[in-house]
C-alpha cells in the first residue's frame, strides 16, 4: 500500500531538519507533524505545479526557517486544515483521506476483526497481508444498481488482512458482523466505526450507513488533527504570556 500522495512531503521536513542540524525541538515536531498529515490528506503537492508549490515551500524555509511560514502557505492552498463530511464524500480507495485513516487506525492499535493481529504494513504473506475490505460487498450493491462510486466509497471500506477479507467474501454484513459480534462482543468493531445498531448493515440502509459512518471518519480524523493543533496552539499562548 502505497500511503504518501507524493513523495516531495518528505522534502521539506528533511530540508528543515538539515537547516536545523538534526536537531527539531517538541514543539517544531508538533508542527512538522500538523503539516505532514494536512498536507497529504489535502493533497498538497497534488494541484497545480508540483514544482512551484515545493519551490515556495522550500523557499520560505530557507528564508525565514519557521515551520509556522510553512503552515501559512498550507493554510492558503487548504483553507481549513480540518475535514467535512463533503470533502470526503464519494472518495475511493486513491484518495488521501483513505491513506489518512490508515495513519490513524494504525496508530490506535487497530486489530483484525477475525485474527486479532494489528494492522500494519510490514505484515506479508497472502494470510496477513493488509487489504482493504467492502463491507457491504460490491456484487451485493451491484444487485441493488449501485454505481462504482457509491460501491468504492472509501466510508465502505475498512482494513483488514488478506485471511478476513476471503473469509467474508461476498456476505452480508448483516449476517457476518452480527455472527462477530455474538462470538467476539462489540468491542471486536472498536475502531471501525460500523453501527452496532444492525438495521444500518441492511443493503437497503446503505445510504443511511454511509451517512453514519462518514460522520464518524470526520470525526475522528479532526480529533486527530485538533490534538496536533492544540499542542501547538497551547505551546504558542504560553509563549506569549511570558
Amino acid at each position: 500500500m502505497h500511503l504518501l500522495s507524493s513523495p516531495f512531503l518528505l522534502l521539506p521536513i528533511a530540508y528543515y531538519a538539515m537547516k536545523n542540524g538534526g536537531k527539531v525541538s517538541p514543539d517544531n515536531e508538533k508542527k512538522l507533524l500538523l503539516w505532514f498529515y494536512v498536507a497529504q490528506m489535502k493533497g498538497r503537492y497534488s494541484h497545480g505545479s508540483s514544482e512551484s508549490i515545493l519551490d515556495s515551500d522550500l523557499s520560505s524555509i530557507n528564508k525565514f526557517n519557521s515551520l509556522e511560514e510553512l503552515l501559512k502557505n498550507l493554510k492558503l492552498q487548504v483553507k481549513d486544515f480540518y475535514v467535512s463530511e463533503e470533502e470526503i464524500k464519494g472518495k475511493s480507495r486513491r484518495s488521501p483521506f483513505f491513506n489518512m485513516m490508515f495513519y490513524i487506525s494504525k496508530q490506535r492499535g487497530i486489530k483484525d476483526w477475525f485474527t486479532g493481529i494489528a494492522l500494519s504494513e510490514k505484515l506479508t504473506g497472502r494470510t496477513h497481508a493488509i487489504q482493504f475490505h467492502h463491507i457491504f460487498p460490491k456484487a451485493l450493491l451491484r444487485k441493488e444498481g449501485m454505481n462504482r462510486k457509491e460501491i468504492n466509497d472509501i466510508s465502505n471500506l475498512a482494513f483488514i488482512n488478506g485471511k478476513t477479507n476471503r473469509e467474508i467474501s461476498s456476505n452480508e454484513p448483516i449476517k457476518y458482523l452480527s455472527d462477530l459480534i455474538k462470538k467476539s462482543g462489540e468491542i471486536v468493531l472498536n475502531g471501525y466505526h460500523i453501527p452496532v445498531n444492525t438495521e444500518l448493515l441492511e443493503v437497503k440502509k446503505y445510504e443511511r450507513f454511509l451517512d453514519y459512518r462518514r460522520a464518524e471518519i470526520v470525526k475522528e480524523i479532526n480529533d486527530f488533527i485538533g490534538k496536533i493543533d492544540s499542542v501547538k496552539r497551547k505551546f504558542q499562548q504560553v509563549k506569549k504570556k511570558k
